[in-house]
């Protein structure tokens, strides 16, 4: 009787955790990371057979085909149901502008992270690409005047020195991986700016169909690059196609958990939960790929978990809406 009564607690209280709007965005936000930290070690399989702009391409058409076609599914399945209020269209053409924005960072970032991987060691890729935090609370600062509690700061300063510490094995061992370093923090900087504009296109659209059109926008911006480029555009084997289907569903479950998240979280907060991927990232490249784990990456770990830990106790988990929206600031000279 006892263990019955102890089984039924344990079942409401995780009914009533995920009642909870902001606790159901944590939880998908954390999955998102455990699918997105597989895509290095997708990618450094893919990089085998074809360049890094090519497995972006792929990556995205054909998450684009599995997201167009799992939208068609619905509509048909949404036809045979009792009818429905129609929706309010949401594409307004400031909206439209601000999608093609969000698109082209979206691409421009995807292809300078796969450059950065094949010019540097994974983790070290993954950890400075997560200076992300530091550039959308500068933005979000800068362009709307956003202010941040003390935890949040701290959190992100102690997460940021993780990534710091990384960078100092390269800086003082060697300069043969500066250049990836150094791109994949111009991909961190792409990262925030794409996440802020993804944000505001979320007041408008779900999550699955903002991952669709990125996906269909990122296609067509990276297609030029790919029909003017030398390189092997397709895999050779069965192994290549393997990993870019599977970058593609990284895309699927990851980016829309993700999306699915910033409903309820602020972006400067997705960012920062985010930096637990290289986390996961360095372990799974130890264990692949043999990539060494010197003390550099032992104390860089678990100072970004510390700062991770510190920002979700902070109040600006969930998400508080802006007075003035950036589709505003960026778009509003296209008015007449």
């Amino acid at each position: 009787m006892t263990n019955q009564l102890t089984v039924s607690e344990q079942s409401l209280s995780r009914q009533a955790f995920f009642a909870n709007p902001k606790n159901k965005a944590i939880a998908a936000l954390l999955f998102a990371a455990v699918v997105i930290s597989f895509v290095p070690i997708l990618v450094k399989f893919a990089e085998n057979e074809i360049s890094p702009k090519a497995i972006i391409f792929h990556r995205l058409w054909i998450a684009g085909a599995i997201l167009g076609l799992g939208q068609a599914f619905m509509r048909k399945r949404s036809e045979l149901l009792p009818e429905q209020p129609s929706p309010v269209n949401p594409y307004s053409s400031r909206q439209i502008g601000l999608l093609l924005l969000t698109g082209v960072f979206f691409a421009a970032q995807q292809i300078l992270w796969a450059f950065s991987v094949t010019q540097t060691s994974l983790a070290n890729s993954s950890l400075l690409h997560n200076f992300t935090p530091l550039f959308v609370a500068v933005i979000g600062f800068l362009l709307f005047g956003q202010r941040f509690d003390r935890k949040f700061i701290l959190g992100m300063i102690i997460a940021i020195s993780g990534s710091v510490i990384l960078g100092l094995d390269d800086l003082l061992y060697g300069t043969s991986k500066v250049l990836g370093d150094g791109i994949a923090l111009i991909s961190a900087l792409f990262f925030a700016i794409y996440l802020i504009l993804v944000e505001r296109v979320r007041h408008h659209l779900d999550a699955v169909t903002t991952v669709f059109y990125l996906c269909i926008i990122g296609t067509l911006a990276i297609l030029p690059i790919i029909c003017t480029s030398k390189d092997c555009i397709f895999p050779s084997s069965w192994g290549g196609w393997l990993a870019v289907v599977g970058l593609a569903w990284t895309v699927v479950l990851g980016f829309c958990s993700t999306l699915y998240a910033l409903k309820w979280l602020s972006s400067g907060f997705v960012a920062m939960v985010l930096l637990i991927e290289p986390i996961l990232t360095g372990i799974f490249a130890w264990v692949i790929f043999s990539e060494r784990l010197d003390l550099y990456n032992l104390l860089a770990f678990p100072t970004v978990m510390l700062g991770i830990y510190l920002a979700t106790t902070s109040e600006l988990t969930a998400k508080v809406d802006t007075p003035l929206s950036l589709d505003t600031e960026i778009l509003k000279t296209s008015q007449p």
